[in-house]
């Protein structure tokens, strides 16, 4: 379920899914190496009064520690 279910979405673009999983009930971090991007992320978490964690970086080299998510959603 993805209730509850912590999940990393890596190159979340402009937001569409960080903000679908987030209003499913998913606590969701959004990763992108465009803090711009991060920005739309921010703005459309907030029109549809979601709660998305914005962090700048590598997907390569994500900021968490091992086993922080239940999913990945990698984005190309």
């Amino acid at each position: 379920p993805i209730a509850r279910a912590r999940v990393l979405v890596i190159g979340a673009g402009f937001g569409a899914e960080a903000v679908a999983l987030a209003r499913a009930g998913a606590r969701v971090a959004a990763l992108d190496l465009d803090r711009d991007l991060l920005g739309f992320v921010g703005r459309r978490a907030r029109e549809h009064e979601a709660r998305v964690l914005r962090c700048a970086g590598d997907g390569l080299r994500p900021p968490f520690r091992a086993r922080s998510f239940d999913w990945v959603l990698l984005r190309q």
